[in-house]
């Protein structure tokens, strides 16, 4: 924002290109990029040029499978998906997020768990770690994911939608 990246598209472009070659430079000389700042900063940009050129980019359930098999096959061998991600995988969420609609989750328009697995992922994938033959993260996510959506579930229709039932009263 300070620059003005809104306006200029291109200038937003470079930057994220500058940005990932960065971040790709790192991830190739095999430094540890869990903390590196550049790897957020790719992130976020990326996720603005998708914005900003989001009429030049095609939403195709083809591309986003891609995407998907993409990262999946990348996961084996590292730094490929970490290579992959900020791309593929923001192309993925946000395919997702704005694609076409799910008959099976159709119960999330009257069911918000958003905050409830917010809250409670974390504490629950900690608790199911403490055992150390249950810290792959495969079977954590297998494992702590049902426990976090009854949390959530609990979360949202014991308190979340009663106070917000409660938001426009005086």
């Amino acid at each position: 924002g300070l620059f003005c990246l809104f306006k200029r598209r291109g200038l937003t472009l470079v930057a994220t290109l500058l940005g990932y070659a960065i971040f790709f430079k790192n991830l190739h000389a095999g430094h540890d990029i869990t903390s590196f700042p550049c790897r957020f900063f790719t992130y976020f940009m990326v996720g603005m040029c998708f914005w900003l050129w989001r009429d030049m980019i095609p939403f195709s359930k083809w591309l986003a499978l891609a995407c998907l098999f993409g990262l999946l096959a990348a996961s084996h061998f590292e730094p490929w998906f970490s290579i992959l991600f900020p791309i593929a995988g923001a192309y993925f969420a946000i395919f997702i997020g704005y694609g076409p609609s799910f008959p099976f989750l159709d119960w999330t328009r009257k069911t918000d768990l958003s905050y409830g697995t917010y809250l409670y992922a974390f504490p629950v994938q900690q608790i199911v770690a403490m055992n150390e033959s249950l810290r792959n993260p495969w079977l954590n996510f297998a494992l702590a994911t049902p426990v976090v959506l009854i949390c959530a579930w609990f979360s949202w229709n014991l308190v979340e939608k009663r106070f917000l039932a409660k938001k426009n009263r005086s």
